[in-house]
């Protein structure tokens, strides 16, 4: 029996957080791919990392080695995708943007909006908030309109690996009496919390991409993201306001439903620490106690699984309606 054909795959920036993750995964993901090849700018390249446990060099990206692939993921938000985009638009390479950098390219969540390419070669992945979001208020649009007030906290692993390691150096500066590293964060984020420094540019950017990947079904919406001293856990409040305050069991049984979210109806909320214990790709959500008639809901997510998941039910949904084509 012939074996089935497998995706070519190129990781773009696999030193990332993101790239880290998605080396992580792909091997166990159920994607039938090939040994993926590394790709990175010039001076990156010729370093030896690992990909399902064997040892793999990096190579310098280029026109040829992105051509000859047939899914290229972005891992980073360097200007690599800006710079190869408009050779990539016009070919046969599906670029799966996972930083969210790729310009006016669609902003894709799997089960949500994941509709026909008719044609579109660059999709994003919108930021791990708000794809969270996206999620959560996309399930419970069918329960009724509702205006959202929402509270993102943030991990430092919004500013990458380098806000990883950042946090890191602090605590231990801290807990040591030394040094306390700023180079990253503004501000000292270990045992401290604060509000984002572009708090109103950021949460109006959030607002769009909910709008972008909803449309005309995402509800009026007010965010203010803060930043907290977590590593991966990335957590969110959102409050509805309902013009009919629906039963609680409707809201819940539209959240069990939803690809990518995992409802905990019982016993506490879920925090971010028992999220990552659990290793489940799902977000996890509680609906919080009634307080007078508003719907609370609490979400918790890892930061890089969760943009890495959508980037691989995004390309398993094209792959299987064969809009990926497989050289």
């Amino acid at each position: 029996m012939a074996e089935s054909p497998r995706l070519s795959v190129a990781l773009v920036e696999p030193t990332t957080l993101l790239g880290r993750e998605l080396r992580r995964v792909l091997p166990e993901s159920g994607l039938l791919v090939s040994d993926p090849v590394l790709l990175d700018q010039d001076e990156r390249a010729g370093t030896l990392t690992a990909y399902d446990d064997e040892p793999i060099l990096v190579q310098a990206v280029s026109d040829a080695a992105l051509a000859g692939v047939d899914v290229a993921f972005f891992c980073g938000r360097s200007p690599l995708l800006a710079t190869w985009q408009p050779m990539l638009e016009k070919g046969t390479v599906l670029a799966v943007d996972l930083a969210g950098d790729g310009g006016e390219a669609a902003l894709v969540v799997a089960g949500v909006n994941d509709a026909p390419l008719h044609g579109q070669r660059v999709l994003r992945s919108p930021s791990p908030p708000g794809l969270l979001l996206a999620r959560v208020l996309g399930a419970v649009r069918d329960v009724g309109r509702a205006r959202a007030e929402v509270v993102v906290f943030l991990p430092a692993a919004s500013a990458d690996l380098a806000g990883v390691e950042e946090l890191h150096a602090q605590t231990l500066g801290i807990l040591n009496v030394s040094s306390v590293p700023q180079e990253v964060f503004a501000r000292q984020l270990a045992f401290n919390l604060y509000p984002a420094d572009d708090d109103a540019v950021a949460g109006k950017r959030l607002v769009a991409e909910v709008k972008a990947v909803l449309g005309d079904a995402a509800p009026e919406m007010q965010a203010t993201l803060v930043r907290v001293p977590l590593f991966l856990g990335l957590t969110a409040l959102v409050l509805l306001d309902f013009a009919v305050t629906p039963e609680v069991g409707a809201v819940e049984r539209a959240l069990a439903a939803t690809s990518g979210l995992k409802l905990v109806a019982s016993g506490p909320a879920p925090s971010p620490l028992e999220q990552a214990e659990s290793e489940s790709d799902d977000a996890l959500v509680s609906v919080l106690p009634d307080q007078g008639g508003q719907v609370r809901l609490w979400c918790v997510a890892d930061y890089p699984r969760l943009i890495v998941r959508n980037a691989l039910d995004v390309v398993g949904a094209l792959v299987a309606r064969g809009e990926v084509p497989i050289t």
